[in-house]
């Protein structure tokens, strides 16, 4: 697996189960009197060797998480999306997954903290733009690979979904800020780039606004169970 499709699974790709913000919120903080050195212990033993400064194996996990933290949201909401990330790997994934006795979930909520703690927080609260504003731009920079209605298309990920499974794991609307500056402003998710100049940092919240308004996406029928008759 390419480099880029190893951050497009890590990131993009874990969608609503990935940011199992309840998760974060049982972890916790580590029960040691220091989470950030717990965290930074367990970082370099258990990630740092392919997430590092080279890039050439996995993604700069630092780096990224930088797009959340500016984007506003708390370190610790990040620790699920890092449960899911080491837990649930694809076949052709080159990282290994680890069980919860290798890697426990409290040790991830205290990598998101030592990772988090990388980039400074806004010194105000982040708040989204305007849903109306945003579907203006969304339909002209995001429509034509992600639907008009979220809905996906081919390898781009359904929004709908995404942002409907973060609601319903109680994530903060920040986090589809996070995502959508990832996704736009990294240059290294297979879409891109949008610097400022394309798109603002003010659009970029109207757009994560109006995303995050999308409606859930209807039900998928379930196949007929097998041996059914057709009706007539």
């Amino acid at each position: 697996m390419s480099r880029r499709s190893t951050r497009m699974v890590s990131w993009i790709g874990v969608g609503a189960a990935a940011l199992l913000f309840a998760v974060s919120l049982r972890a916790g903080h580590s029960q040691g009197p220091d989470p950030l050195t717990a965290g930074k212990d367990a970082f370099l033993e258990n990630c740092a060797a392919c997430h590092n400064a080279s890039h050439r194996v996995g993604p700069p996990l630092a780096t990224d998480m930088g797009y959340f933290i500016r984007a506003g949201v708390p370190a610790q909401a990040m620790g699920g999306m890092l449960v899911h990330a080491v837990r649930n790997r694809p076949a052709e994934s080159r990282m290994p997954s680890f069980a919860e006795k290798d890697l426990s979930d409290a040790d991830a909520a205290n990598i998101a903290l030592y990772l988090g703690s990388q980039t400074k927080a806004p010194d105000a609260p982040v708040t989204l733009g305007t849903p109306e504003k945003g579907q203006w731009m969304y339909s002209v920079a995001c429509a034509s690979c992600h639907g008009d209605q979220g809905e996906g298309k081919g390898h781009a990920p359904a929004l709908a979904a995404m942002m409907n499974g973060m609601k319903a794991m109680k994530a903060p609307p920040n986090m589809a800020l996070g995502m959508v500056m990832l996704a736009t402003r990294s240059g290294s998710l297979r879409m891109p780039t949008f610097p400022a100049p394309k798109l603002t940092d003010d659009q970029l919240k109207d757009i994560a606004a109006y995303i995050w308004s999308f409606p859930p996406p209807p039900p998928t029928a379930a196949p007929p169970k097998e041996g059914a008759k057709a009706e007539k």
